[in-house]
């Protein structure tokens, strides 16, 4: 083998460490950034939910990230804290 095969071999070697070691420090953000679409993904089907019933007595609450984050990460007290704001509004 010449050196050349050598450094290729190393300059491999090298690179993936580098990439395991990439993907050990982002793991832990990436989770966070998925858990918190998650939430805001199941906070906006629950808007949506409760909207479609909700015309049904006239009333309606805005489907938008902030809202959709409240309600999916603090649940049903979200969801009073999202009306009480709208009463105190309107």
């Amino acid at each position: 083998m010449a050196w050349a095969d050598y450094t290729t071999l190393l300059a491999y070697g090298a690179g993936i460490i580098l990439f395991f070691f990439l993907i050990r420090v982002l793991y832990s953000p990436i989770k966070v950034v998925l858990r918190i679409g998650y939430t805001a993904i199941v906070g906006a089907l629950a808007l949506w939910a409760i909207n479609l019933v909700g015309n049904v007595f006239g009333f309606h609450f805005p489907v938008n990230l902030v809202t959709a984050l409240i309600t999916g990460y603090l649940g049903v007290p979200g969801l009073g804290l999202i009306v009480a704001v709208k009463a105190l509004v309107q």
